[in-house]
């Protein structure tokens, strides 16, 4: 099999378990899940997408959860980065279809060196996970009992690093909406899940060297264009919802919630501002920016950033 029929097949393997286990009976609090709904829930936790048919707080119990969790987190990495940490794991060698289909997995392809991609992605996104769910702790342990916050922070730090946009609250965050720690570990979470993991790897060699002439190409189209989307958006939400969502917000919950709605929509799915009562212009913006997207070899989607830059700069 070529490398794209493997990723297909991985992909579609883990939606198939996925859906089977969410239509379990111990999957749910009350009536057990449809296959068409626990098949959508399944598509949409794996390729990351966020999109609900069910309230994911209160309809499915914490098995439930952890079954979305568990897709989330494949799926923002990638299959193929998990069956080949077990390969490794278990003392067994990687073809070349299987280095391929990693390498299209995480946007980067150093020949004969996956061991070292390996472990440098899953480093990242463990410690950015880890990170993120000591900070969300710091705060949601005020607001449960300390085993509820922890699972609320875990879960929420993993949804937003792979870009996945799932929430326990019913709102999303806007109950969190003027939370300055909440708002920016998600967004940092958000953009760091974003940008790829060959960008990733170059920001850790400028930290070793100091040298920003050690940045790809690629990393500095990445990082200008990612820049230049979170301002250039926050300014265009804030004036465009200015009078509608925004008004009654002191001016700092307005800067917040702007910066936030500008960085989710492009590739994560929380919102701290209700979605439905956006006016049509900031809708459409929001729009652009789910279609550009983040980065290749990251875990969100879209056209990719890069594609954006190049369409801008013919």
């Amino acid at each position: 099999m070529t490398a794209a029929e493997i990723l297909m097949l991985s992909f579609a393997g883990a939606i198939l378990m996925g859906t089977l286990l969410l239509m379990l009976p111990p999957a749910s609090v009350g009536e057990s899940l449809s296959f068409v709904d626990a098949l959508f829930t399944a598509t949409s936790a794996t390729c990351v997408t966020g999109l609900t048919v069910v309230d994911t707080g209160t309809h499915f119990s914490p098995f439930g959860q952890m079954v979305i969790l568990a897709l989330i987190q494949m799926g923002g990495l990638g299959i193929m980065t998990f069956s080949t940490f077990f390969l490794f794991l278990f003392g067994r060698s990687v073809s070349m279809k299987y280095h391929d289909a990693l390498s299209d997995t995480l946007g980067h392809a150093p020949a004969g060196d996956t061991r070292r991609l390996l472990k440098a992605a899953l480093g990242f996104t463990a410690a950015a996970e880890g990170i993120g769910a000591l900070l969300l702790l710091w705060r949601f342990a005020g607001l449960f009992s300390f085993p509820r916050a922890l699972y609320h922070a875990v879960f929420h730090a993993i949804s937003a690093f792979c870009n996945a946009g799932f929430a326990l609250y019913s709102d999303s965050f806007v109950s969190h909406q003027g939370d300055l720690l909440v708002n920016g570990t998600l967004i940092i979470l958000i953009v760091l899940g974003g940008i790829g993991f060959p960008v990733l790897l170059d920001l850790r060699r400028f930290l070793k060297t100091r040298c920003i002439r050690s940045f790809s190409l690629h990393t500095k189209i990445v990082l200008t264009f990612t820049g230049l989307l979170i301002v250039v958006g926050m300014g265009l939400f804030l004036l465009l919802e200015a009078h509608n969502t925004l008004r009654p917000l002191p001016w700092g919950t307005k800067l917040l919630s702007a910066l936030f709605q500008c960085v989710t929509p492009r590739t994560a799915g929380f919102n701290t501002v209700s979605i439905a009562h956006l006016t049509h212009a900031a809708a459409f913006l929001l729009i652009v920016w789910m279609f550009i997207g983040a980065s290749p070899g990251s875990c969100g989607g879209g056209i990719k950033v890069s594609t954006f830059a190049i369409l801008i700069a013919s």
